[in-house]
């Protein structure tokens, strides 16, 4: 649940900014989605007397009168009503802007705090013993967390969170400055304002090493990712389709090959699919697993499937590369191209060429170089791979 005070000006922004953070829309085959952070309801508090209920406290800690019963109202109708009437999570966020940045922030440093998120923009400073108070309650957050923005034109609005901002150092608190004035940095601030708030929503940071560990799975991973959301933000959700995507990346990039052999297995199984040969080959190539991706090269070439053909035939400078390059044995990759150009005779003149530049390159089985770059010659037509150019190069 997200609660805005100053609904007027506030509901319409978050409400937008909600709707498309958590957009999971799929129309016609084609992800409309962004799901960054968990769906929500946004619910706008409007304000009878915005003075009266929202007026800071300037020499002390804690609520003026009228403050004081806005905050029972929130605390005991409000969010008791949303909770019967709706399916809510538990976790609750409440923003704020000017005054009413003052009022959530306060809300901190009552007795029994009752958000687990608060975002605040434009915070003017309050006493000497609520600066000091709020600071000190921003170094013990624990798991629940509190944005501050500031704008850079905002005077008076701004002293205090550049002063807060040399001295925090918890990953619970972020402060961050916008080139805006007192009524543009709401909409110039809240995005980032949701992003922090649930900002261990699909986030994998702590994967890579924690496959490190002997005893790691990817199904104990993916439990516990489970477990942390649902005791974050009260959400039962699980590692979606895109997330293995990047995971598994992520896992060549850091070349990880036991990882990304858990991955691949468990989000086949997880899916109900299985990865194209042509995609594991490259991400093997990428890993450093040599062995796996000339198996996988082979296993394209005995297929049948017209699909791994149009893979073969299509990245032939990348088989070519592999063989020649990355294996250094280009004479396998001549033969490579012959054994294409014998299962599929339309490649000929391609493979011809590949077959010419190898033995020029790499100064192996010569004579059968000129033979397919005669052929190339003699029979060229325009290609994506080369043009008469490379053919006068060659010769």
């Amino acid at each position: 649940m997200i609660y805005t005070l100053d609904r007027q000006s506030l509901f319409p922004i978050v409400a937008d900014y909600v709707k498309h953070l958590g957009n999971e829309t799929d129309e016609d085959g084609y992800d409309l989605g962004t799901n960054s952070i968990p769906a929500a309801i946004v619910v706008g508090v409007h304000h009878a007397n915005r003075g009266e209920e929202t007026e800071p406290n300037f020499e002390g800690i804690g609520y003026l009168p009228g403050p004081q019963k806005l905050y029972d109202f929130l605390t005991r109708e409000l969010i008791p009503y949303v909770d019967s009437t709706y399916s809510t999570s538990g976790y609750d966020v409440i923003i704020g802007h000017s005054n009413t940045a003052q009022f959530v922030t306060n809300s901190l440093l009552m007795e029994k705090v009752v958000f687990d998120g608060v975002i605040a923009l434009s915070l003017v400073e309050g006493s000497d013993g609520f600066n000091e108070r709020l600071e000190n309650r921003l170094k013990v957050m624990g798991e629940r967390s509190y944005f501050l923005g500031y704008g850079f034109k905002d005077n008076e609005f701004n002293d205090l969170a550049k002063e807060l901002s040399g001295k925090l150092d918890n990953e619970g608190v972020l402060i961050s400055g916008y080139n805006a004035n007192h009524g543009d940095l709401p909409v110039v601030s809240l995005l980032d304002g949701l992003k922090f708030t649930f900002r261990d929503y699909r986030n994998f940071e702590c994967l890579i090493s924690a496959s490190k560990f002997v005893d790691f799975s990817v199904a104990q991973y993916v439990d516990d990712y489970g477990q942390r959301m649902k005791s974050h933000y009260g959400i039962l959700t699980d590692i979606n389709e895109d997330d293995y995507g990047y995971l598994i990346v992520e896992s060549v990039n850091n070349r990880n090959v036991n990882l990304f052999n858990e991955l691949i297995k468990y989000d086949e199984q997880k899916n109900d699919f299985e990865y194209q040969e042509i995609i594991l080959f490259h991400y093997r190539k990428e890993l450093g697993d040599l062995d796996g991706a000339k198996s996988l090269a082979y296993r394209m070439l005995s297929s049948d499937e017209k699909m791994m053909g149009r893979f073969l035939l299509g990245q032939l400078d990348a088989f070519v590369d592999f063989f020649a390059k990355d294996l250094a044995v280009p004479l396998e990759a001549i033969e490579f191209l012959e054994k294409i150009a014998r299962k599929y005779p339309d490649s000929r003149l391609t493979t011809s060429y590949f077959i010419a530049n190898t033995s020029r390159a790499y100064n192996v089985e010569l004579e059968k170089g000129k033979m397919s770059l005669k052929y190339c010659v003699e029979h060229y037509e325009g290609n994506r791979f080369f043009d008469e150019k490379d053919l006068g190069e060659l010769e």
